[in-house]
């Protein structure tokens, strides 16, 4: 059992789908799947929910470690989610609340955009450039930077989030409660409602 539970997963929770990615302590690839992110307007029981969904998949008392990225503003170090507007969370302990549920051996945080710029950079062929920045679109607007082969955040503080860049002052209203974000405009609930689907 103590070899089991040297396997790894990583989980994506997006603000309309979770990815999960099931990984040996070699790296390889064991299993991958996704489902519909859980709704509540309790944080935890969105967590327990999905904890759940994974567990039905591929039993969690094999996990040792974990990654977590979250598409909003958080303390990666310490697992605490700041605003996530796109899942409702405001303040929320992730950390804290994971372990109430499972005693996972290493949990890692972060904003989930950044994490997007960490896989285009580490997947970059040739020679790597000193600096790189992604945009992501979904269901959110979002923005990882990576400089010097590292993620670029200052004080342990995830910061670019682009879709809430005030492109007009008295626009639409947004998720995250402000008028006028550029998420406002160009995320995936507004391009539906500007398509008809």
């Amino acid at each position: 059992m103590e070899r089991k539970k040297m396997k790894a997963m990583g989980i994506d929770i997006g603000g309309t789908n979770t990815a999960v990615s099931i990984c040996s302590s070699a790296g390889k690839t064991l299993g991958r799947f996704d489902f519909s992110t859980p709704r509540s307007k309790y944080p935890e029981k969105t967590i327990s929910e999905i904890l759940r969904i994974i567990d039905g998949k591929y039993p969690l008392d094999e996990i040792g470690a974990a990654g977590f990225a979250v598409p909003g503003m958080l303390d990666p170090e310490n697992g605490f989610v700041f605003s996530a507007p796109n899942l409702g969370w405001k303040n929320f302990p992730l950390k804290k609340v994971l372990m109430k549920y499972h005693r996972f051996k290493k949990l890692v945080f972060e904003n989930d955009a950044s994490c997007a710029a960490l896989g285009v950079y580490s997947a970059y062929r040739g020679k790597k450039p000193e600096s790189l920045a992604v945009l992501t679109l979904g269901t959110g607007i979002g923005g990882g930077f990576i400089s010097g082969g590292r993620i670029f955040s200052r004080r342990d503080i995830s910061i670019f989030e682009a879709g809430h860049i005030k492109i007009s002052p008295e626009g639409l209203p947004c998720g995250c409660g402000a008028r006028g974000c550029l998420e406002a405009y160009c995320g995936a609930a507004y391009m539906n409602n500007w398509a008809g689907a």
